[in-house]
């Protein structure tokens, strides 16, 4: 044996030593670790979730007769609740809860009448609470309220103000309307700040928009007489008493009203016209200009002097009364027909003394007569055939043998009668007439 051979023993020998003691302590380290997993640490952490989740119910109004189980994270929930969305709550917290892996719901709604009145009982109580609490604040609102209406209705009773202003009628009205009821919105906007309820007003007001709109495409019809009453009103195309003349109605208006407008016909009748109508139709007025003129044709022989004929027709106009002289009378020769020659007769008269139809009726009767008189034939629209000719000297004409018509008998007034019923519906209160003065009021 060398002498090196023994130290090296010795350091194998060591080296056998430090690897068995290294082997022990690994395994020794390694179960250890085995013995930490299999604890009972997951059955600590299911009795913290179901402990945890039961503290979160018992301070959750509705959840306290619920009962939590968790196995191995799956958590079990028991029990019944009043509302079917208490039930929803109650998963939606366990499953938010840390370590949960599954939420089995089997929570029940209670049908008891005694368990469903009792919540309203609470409701009611809390609500009763509430509205004593905020008495003070909700008299002060009432207040406030009931200053804005009486402020509203002092406002629109100043009919100088709308007077200064230049409003009459339908557009006073409206102004009124919307002032009172700004002042109305911003004392209950007012009001609702006051006691907090700012959110239910914004939910009113976009309930109130949405059935506005809805109200508007059902009521189209009133809506669009409404506005184009209110722009009748402010264009002002006619006046009580005007006879106007709207599409193929005529009438003498006697009420503007915030639908339609009524017309007194000459029979005495009442013709309502929608105002949406009227502002889409042609409106001819005949009372704005205080003259009318009249006319009316003849026809006559075609082997007349014309010229004869139409001096003779202007000379027996001026001399009826009513028609004036200014502008004067005129015929113009309108057609030559077959058998006769259409003439045209013009004339003026005014209508703050003189009816339109008395005049025109008055100037027919008496031409006819003149022309009789002085033999211009006024022929049949037919054909005659004459076998021979007239005798020299013999009248072709059938004048009447009555002499020189009468020029002081005639009756060109105006009709009282039709003006008295006028006046009469005129002052009559049955409804608002948006063309008088009166009718700002509200």
């Amino acid at each position: 044996m060398t002498p090196w051979h023994r130290p090296l023993r010795l350091l194998l020998l060591t080296a056998a030593c430090l690897i068995a003691a290294f082997s022990g302590q690994l395994h020794a380290q390694e179960g250890g670790i085995t013995e930490e997993k299999v604890e009972v640490t997951p059955v600590t952490a299911d009795q913290n979730i179901s402990k945890r989740l039961l503290n979160i119910y018992q301070a959750i109004g509705g959840l306290e007769n619920i009962e939590v189980s968790t196995i191995s994270g799956v958590v079990i929930l028991e029990g019944t609740v009043i509302e079917g969305e208490s039930a929803e709550t109650a998963v939606a917290l366990a499953e938010k809860t840390e370590g949960v892996i599954f939420v089995r719901n089997q929570i029940e709604t209670s049908t008891e009448i005694s368990g469903r009145l009792s919540p309203l009982r609470q409701k009611a109580l809390v609500l009763w609470q509430t509205f004593v609490k905020k008495l003070p604040l909700i008299g002060l609102s009432a207040l406030i309220v009931a200053v804005a209406i009486f402020l509203g209705r002092w406002l629109t009773s100043r009919e100088k103000i709308y007077t200064k202003l230049g409003l009459h009628g339908m557009p006073a009205m409206l102004v009124k309307r919307l002032m009172r009821l700004l002042i109305l919105l911003l004392a209950i906007a007012l009001a609702m700040e006051l006691l907090d309820a700012t959110t239910m007003v914004t939910a009113v007001l976009g309930l109130a928009g949405v059935a506005g709109i809805a109200i508007g495409f059902a009521m189209q019809g009133i809506v669009e007489n409404y506005i184009a009453g209110m722009l009748l009103s402010v264009r002002n195309p006619f006046e009580l008493g005007d006879a106007v003349e709207v599409g193929s109605r005529k009438g003498t208006v006697v009420r503007l009203t915030s639908r339609d407008t009524v017309l007194m016909t000459v029979d005495g009748n009442h013709l309502r016209v929608p105002n949406g109508k009227i502002l889409k139709e042609e409106i001819v007025n005949f009372s704005r200009n205080p003259k009318r003129r009249f006319d009316f044709a003849v026809g006559v022989s075609v082997e007349l002097d014309l010229v004869r004929v139409k001096q003779l027709g202007i000379s027996i106009l001026q001399k009826i009364d009513g028609v004036l002289d200014d502008p004067k009378p005129s015929v113009i020769i309108e057609e030559l027909g077959d058998s006769s020659v259409k003439m045209r007769f013009f004339g003026w008269l005014d209508q703050r003394q003189s009816d339109y139809l008395k005049v025109r009726s008055e100037s027919i009767r008496l031409i006819k007569t003149k022309f009789d008189q002085e033999g211009i034939e006024m022929p049949e629209p037919i054909y005659r055939v004459i076998n021979q000719p007239p005798a020299s000297g013999e009248n072709r004409s059938t004048a009447s043998s009555q002499g020189e018509p009468s020029f002081e008998d005639t009756d060109t007034g105006k009709d009282l009668d039709l003006e008295e019923a006028v006046r009469d519906e005129i002052a009559s209160n049955e409804e608002t007439n948006l063309l008088s003065k009166d009718s700002t009021q509200l």
